[in-house]
């Protein structure tokens, strides 16, 4: 059985700390787990993203690129990422995730 959780709140929430502890209990209890970093801004984790939107397109590279301030380039990514979705599809389905196996955590930070 596959299970997914699809981690969302504001800055400051705990998001990232939910996920980096859900994925250690995960490596403890010898589990396969994969985070899927949803969050174009996102400067580092401290646990390890299988899929990264940052590899598709970033906020940096939108406010360097269109001169967009910050949350320009959020709108922005975010509705590239939507008219986008196969990129997170396509590498769902590929050998990224292991053997397609194993709960999938989504962090919007």
């Amino acid at each position: 059985m596959k299970y997914a959780q699809l981690i969302m709140g504001p800055a400051g929430a705990g998001k990232s700390t939910f996920c980096n502890t859900i994925s250690n209990h995960c490596v403890n209890i010898k589990r396969s787990v994969h985070c899927i970093n949803l969050d174009p801004a996102a400067d580092e984790f401290k646990y390890p993203v299988s899929i990264d939107i940052r590899d598709l397109i970033s906020v940096e590279e939108i406010m360097e690129e269109l001169e967009y301030g910050p949350n320009g380039g959020l709108i922005y990514a975010i509705d590239y990422l939507l008219q986008n979705m196969v990129f997170i599809l396509k590498k769902s389905e590929n050998d990224e995730l292991g053997a397609k196996n194993g709960p999938k955590s989504f962090d919007f930070s």
